[in-house]
């Protein structure tokens, strides 16, 4: 009869489960025994693994079950007093999926640590990491290398970076990198310690330009350009053997060879023309001829003969 009796109790507890599936089962078996159930109330940061792929973690006050697709899935480690450490980290293709405002700023390395998963507004959003120390962390905190990007690429702060092929320098604007220069010199945009440096000395005329007055050279060296309301714009001709140089950081123009009218900046200084059958001086700006002559330079001189 013992037997029996025993037999009929456990049938008593087993009937209101008839007809659920094994998870409903688990959710039940949850709330009976005070476990977090999907959907609950929760403070904020708690949470607890649900096998080695899940977690249940608590987004805006409520429980959620997330998979835990990055790095090595859902781990805890013991924290202070009676607190449980959870790490339930995102993968690079959980992009667009929800995440809490209490996570905001969160973020976990993707495995091949050329990205950052990051919880921004919202949202599970992947920021790339081009530069060489990609995606890492320091302490208890994730740093992604942002000091390589492409136009595009999410931002924030200030500061400058160099595009991946070195031709561009990049800034952030409106929280998405944007092209800020051209470095078209031969150095191009090379990062020297915390420092970003743009070789500007060969210009295009119409690139862009932030420094009034500032002067470089063309690709070509044929010709001197200076910053006039915000772009490079030709000031003069360089027809000379030393054409357009950079030297010690300055910016020289060899118009020893010129046309009448073309520009020039030393008044009183002489040039032949093209056709070595005039002598032309530099007057107001301009060249303009003095006499025709057989015109020769040599080395720093102009000789009329």
């Amino acid at each position: 009869m013992l037997k029996k009796a025993a037999s009929t109790v456990l049938l008593v507890g087993v009937l209101p489960f008839f007809g659920l599936g094994c998870e409903k089962v688990k959710d039940v078996l949850d709330k009976l025994s005070g476990r977090a159930t999907v959907g609950s109330p929760c403070e904020p940061n708690a949470g607890e693994c649900r096998g080695n792929k899940q977690a249940l973690v608590c987004v805006d006050g409520k429980y959620a079950l997330r998979d835990c697709k990055g790095g090595s899935g859902c781990t805890s480690t013991p924290g202070a007093g009676n607190i449980v450490n959870i790490s339930c980290p995102w993968s690079a293709d959980q992009e667009g999926e929800k995440c809490g405002k209490n996570e905001e700023g969160e973020a976990a390395c993707a495995d091949d640590k050329k990205a950052m998963v990051i919880c921004r507004d919202s949202e599970v959003r992947v920021d790339p990491c081009r530069g060489a120390k990609g995606c890492y962390g320091s302490g208890d905190k994730i740093h992604c290398d942002i000091s390589i990007s492409k136009a595009g690429d999410p931002c924030s702060g200030d500061g400058f970076v160099c595009s991946e092929d070195k031709k561009e320098r990049l800034t952030c604007k409106d929280k998405k990198m944007t092209v800020d220069a051209l470095c078209r010199g031969p150095k191009g945009c090379a990062i020297t310690g915390d420092k970003i440096e743009c070789d500007r000395s060969l210009v295009s005329a119409g690139d862009p330009c932030t420094e009034e007055g500032a002067a470089a050279c063309s690709l070509d060296q044929l010709a001197y350009l200076e910053c006039k309301g915000g772009k490079m714009t030709e000031s003069m001709k360089c027809k000379g053997a030393e054409k357009c140089a950079v030297e010690n950081q300055m910016v020289r123009c060899d118009w020893s060879i010129g046309e009448v009218g073309e520009a020039c900046n030393q008044e009183g200084a002489a040039s032949c023309s093209g056709d070595g059958k005039k002598m032309l001086v530099c007057k107001g700006n301009k060249l303009v001829q003095t006499r025709p002559c057989n015109c020769k330079v040599e080395g720093d001189n102009v000789l009329c003969r």
